[in-house]
């Protein structure tokens, strides 16, 4: 009788890069930020939490369109594994908040940069996300990126990515491109965006699919990343109240 052998090989251990943090370096690139939020912060506790100074929030000035203002205490708490923005009114203030992700080692950010997030969205009429990278100088001549981007969370509203080119310098862009994903932002489950930036190009991924490259007019100076979730153009009522929930950030610097 001739004896059989079973050879057993044992695979590296796959890790989905749509649900699980990335750990690790890729080709070309450093990784220098990987968080997955494991620790737990109460409501109201994120300013004084095991994230910071990495992590850091907006406090006390009103948003981009000036109907919310930015109160980390009233809306940041990390449960269960996510980083929670609890977006509502209270006596008559639309609270917020937008959390500055640092680079390590670098006080602020970086010039040239990959940036993934996993993130959902419950429907929010009158709130919108924009999770950014923002001149450290803080002059918006200097360019903008934003993605995801969305203009509200009503649930007929789509994730978009954005570039405000480089301008003057100083307080003036240039013009706007960017791309449509045709996927809804709210109460659509968890999506990864991800945008990588070189010094000709800057390309925006969702999901594993790629929505373009833009090659003109890419900002050229530091910038941080933000994670800003405010009032949209329109305002909310009283009554909306929601959750935006980030499940894990990655970044790195180009080798």
């Amino acid at each position: 009788m001739v004896g059989l052998l079973v050879v057993m090989v044992l695979l590296p251990r796959y890790i989905d890069p749509r649900t699980s943090l990335p750990v690790d370096d890729l080709p070309g690139w450093r990784q220098v930020v990987a968080e997955d939020f494991d620790a737990e912060v109460p409501l109201g506790g994120f300013s004084s939490s095991p994230y910071s100074p990495g992590f850091s929030a907006y406090d006390g000035f009103a948003d981009t369109f000036g109907h919310g203002r930015y109160d980390p205490a009233e809306v940041l708490s990390v449960q269960d594994g996510s980083l929670d923005w609890d977006l509502h009114t209270s006596e008559g203030v639309h609270h917020v908040a937008a959390v500055v992700v640092t680079v390590p080692g670098s006080g602020w950010g970086q010039t040239y940069g990959r940036y993934s997030v996993r993130f959902r969205s419950d429907a929010v009429p009158g709130y919108k996300l924009a999770f950014l990278l923002w001149p450290d100088t803080d002059r918006w001549g200097e360019g903008e990126i934003d993605f995801p981007e969305a203009h509200s969370l009503d649930s007929d509203a789509e994730i978009v990515a954005n570039l405000y080119r480089t301008g003057d310098g100083a307080d003036t862009p240039g013009t706007s491109a960017g791309f449509d994903s045709g996927v809804a932002v709210a109460d659509s489950g968890w999506h990864v965006a991800t945008v990588e930036w070189l010094p000709s190009s800057l390309t925006f991924e969702l999901d594993g699919v790629v929505l373009g490259t833009k090659t003109a007019g890419v900002p050229s100076t530091s910038m941080h990343w933000v994670l800003q979730v405010e009032t949209a153009e329109s305002g909310p009522d009283d009554s909306a109240r929601g959750h935006v929930q980030v499940d894990w950030v990655a970044a790195w610097s180009p080798e």
